[in-house]
């Protein structure tokens, strides 16, 4: 599923697919310069069934935010390497602690919580309300080194510290050899 950092109202998804044919226009004509007559229409073809698969996706992504009700946003994160590991910092402002989930899937982190939305007191109204309400969502892809087992993290502050320990590299032995 795609996710979305912001609305796109449905002006704007119009204006995007019209940039997005365009730009899929002019790389065709330039396409056709460049390849032999014989392999254009099947590159071609296959190209723009691509293209459409991805606006496709993109719509599908944005009806189904429409019918759940809420934005999915996708936090930012600062990465360090350490000699005996990693530590990602992610942002999750306003998020409830206790909404926090990190699972571990097929070498993938997947970080997910939910925003808490502010409440105003009793009278007060809002003027203007700027920022977006719903779960954050961000999916790492972990280097191979990472040992998934001791992996770590606190929240204070509205960041989400996350140790991730590289594995031990094995120790050097000698391996003794029995006669037979």
């Amino acid at each position: 599923m795609s996710l979305l950092e912001r609305w796109i109202s449905d002006k704007e998804l119009k204006e995007l697919e019209k940039e997005i044919n365009e730009i899929f226009d002019d790389f065709t004509e330039l396409l056709e310069k460049a390849l032999p007559k014989s392999r254009k229409r099947e590159s071609l073809r296959s190209l723009r069934k691509r293209a459409e698969r991805w606006v496709d996706s993109f719509k599908k992504a944005l009806s189904q935010r429409a019918e759940k009700g809420t934005d999915i946003l996708i936090p930012e994160l600062d990465l360090a390497e350490l000699d005996n590991g990693f530590k990602i910092y992610v942002d999750l402002p306003r998020a409830d602690k206790n909404s926090i989930n990190l699972e571990l899937k097929d070498h993938r982190l997947v970080i997910t919580a939910k925003k808490v939305p502010l409440r105003l007191a009793k009278g007060e109204d809002w003027i203007s309300q700027e920022s977006l309400q719903g779960e954050y969502y961000r999916s790492i892809k972990l280097p191979p080194e990472v040992d998934e087992e001791k992996i770590s993290a606190s929240f204070k502050q509205g960041v989400l510290e996350i140790t991730l320990p590289k594995k031990s590299a094995g120790r050097a032995r000698t391996v003794e050899i029995r006669a037979a």
